[in-house]
C-alpha cells in the first residue's frame, strides 16, 4: 500500500480479498470517505483514526480485536465490522450518524450507548454475546434488526420501533414478543 501514500486526493478505495495486514499508509488519504478492506489480515485500525472524512467503512473478515479508534470516525454511515474477533465496541458510541452497523460473528456483549436520535435503520449483531438490547429503543428509524444466536430474553426495546419491517431473532431464549404487537411485520 505504500504506493497509494503520494494520493493525497484518493476519496474511494476498494481492497477486499487480498493479503493487507497494514493500513498506514492510508494516512496520508486525508481525503478517504469510502473505504472497502474486507476480507484480509487486518490486525488494527489506528490509523484510521484521523481519516475522519470516512462515511463508508467496510473490515468485515479481518484480524481485529479493538476498534476503538474506529470512534473518531463521527461521519461513518456504513460500518461493517463482522466476522473479527471484537468483544467491546462501547467507543462507537460517538458514531451519531451511522444508518448501517453491522458486526455479526464477533464476541461482542453489549451495545454502544448511542444518543436518541441516531439514524440507525438496519443493525446486524447476529452471532455474538448479547443480553441486552434496550439501546435500540432510542432508535426510532430502525427498520432491520438481525440479532440471531445471542443470548436475548426479551426484545420490549424494539416496542417503540415503528418503523420496523423486519426483525430476526431466531437462536435466542426469547418466550414473549407480545411487544411487537402493535406492529406490521
Amino acid at each position: 500500500l505504500d504506493s497509494l501514500k503520494p494520493l493525497v486526493n484518493l476519496e474511494k478505495l476498494s481492497l477486499n480479498y487480498n493479503a493487507i495486514t497494514d493500513l498506514s499508509p492510508l494516512a496520508s488519504c486525508v481525503k478517504l470517505n469510502w473505504l472497502e478492506a474486507g476480507n484480509n489480515q487486518i490486525d488494527q485500525v489506528g490509523t484510521l483514526s484521523s481519516s475522519t472524512l470516512l462515511t463508508h467503512l467496510n473490515l468485515e473478515s479481518n484480524a481485529l480485536t479493538d476498534v476503538s479508534a474506529l470512534g473518531s470516525c463521527t461521519e461513518l454511515t456504513y460500518l461493517d465490522i463482522s466476522s473479527n474477533s471484537i468483544s467491546d465496541i462501547s467507543a462507537l458510541s460517538t458514531l451519531t450518524k451511522l444508518e448501517s452497523f453491522l458486526f455479526s460473528s464477533n464476541q461482542v456483549e453489549s451495545l454502544p450507548d448511542w444518543p436518541e436520535g441516531c439514524p440507525l435503520q438496519t443493525i446486524d449483531g447476529s452471532y455474538n454475546a448479547l443480553s441486552n438490547i434496550d439501546v435500540l429503543k432510542k432508535m426510532q428509524s430502525l427498520t432491520y434488526v438481525y440479532m440471531d444466536y445471542n443470548l436475548l430474553t426479551n426484545i420490549d426495546a424494539l416496542a417503540d420501533c415503528y418503523r420496523l419491517v423486519q426483525v430476526n431473532v431466531f437462536g435466542n431464549e426469547i418466550s414473549d414478543v407480545s411487544s411487537l404487537r402493535e406492529h406490521d411485520i
